[in-house]
């Protein structure tokens, strides 16, 4: 398995800025993938009044050594032109060596050699899927496996 990095910006609002959504993914930037809204599910991770967004992205070159600053100033103008509010919003951090994705070609198998134990997460998906959209159909993949070995011992049961 190779990682390539990914970087995140935490920040507080007090509005909320991509409305009922938990979470946004992007098609027209060229960095960021996604923004979550963290609180829509657990209100308690930030103060009484405020939001918790979580925004993913990735630099470029994401596999070499790359520009810090100019990365991150590349992301918070994305935000700031995607979501209505996000430069007015509190910084929390914006961690940059979180190794967020594997590369392609470089997953994981979900069989382990250990009976009933299968790997599952962003790094066992399909070719196709990546982040937290490869994590969610590697899940439903490996319960998939788990069926088909429950079924398997219930037809032939070890005596």
């Amino acid at each position: 398995m190779r990682r390539t990095l990914g970087g995140e910006e935490n920040r507080v609002p007090r509005q909320q800025l991509i409305g009922k959504a938990g979470i946004l993914f992007f098609a027209d930037t060229t960095r960021t993938a996604a923004v979550s809204r963290v609180t829509s599910v657990c209100p308690e991770m930030a103060p009484p009044g405020w939001q918790l967004y979580v925004a993913s992205a990735v630099p470029v070159p994401a596999v070499q050594d790359f520009d810090e600053n100019a990365e991150r100033a590349l992301v918070i103008a994305e935000l700031t032109r995607q979501l209505k509010g996000f430069d007015q919003a509190r910084l929390i951090s914006a961690p940059l060596e979180w190794p967020v994705l594997v590369l392609p070609g470089k997953e994981l198998d979900s069989a382990t050699p250990i009976a009933n134990l299968w790997n599952v997460g962003d790094a066992t998906r399909a070719f196709v899927d990546i982040g937290m959209q490869g994590a969610a159909a590697s899940g439903m993949h490996v319960v998939d496996l788990v069926w088909a070995a429950r079924r398997q011992q219930q037809q032939h049961p070890v005596e």
